[in-house]
């Protein structure tokens, strides 16, 4: 699986310093059993990254392990308004 996920990317645009940071996912679902693949693909990608591009993943949940995992360099984290709590975005944000 790693392979596939880095075999096309690194090679294609691993020498740009346009690429500012891989990203696992986004918005994963904090719920999902992601420090495998944490640990594998980052593992990875120390060996074949010779540029050291940063590695970032997102998650809506506001304390989510995923943005704590070592091989994260950049979480974040998305959050949104809901209809039932939501204040008044135009006096709150002018």
């Amino acid at each position: 699986m790693r392979r596939i996920l880095c075999d096309t990317p690194l090679p294609r645009w691993g020498y740009s310093t346009s690429v500012g940071a891989w990203e696992y996912f986004n918005e994963i679902d904090p719920a999902k059993p992601t420090d495998r693949f944490y640990d594998q693909l980052g593992a990875y990608l120390e060996e074949i990254d010779i540029y050291r591009h940063l590695r970032t993943t997102s998650t809506w949940h506001p304390s989510a392990k995923d943005c704590r995992h070592e091989r994260i360099d950049i979480g974040q984290l998305h959050h949104y308004m809901r209809t039932e709590t939501n204040e008044d975005f135009k006096t709150r944000w002018p």
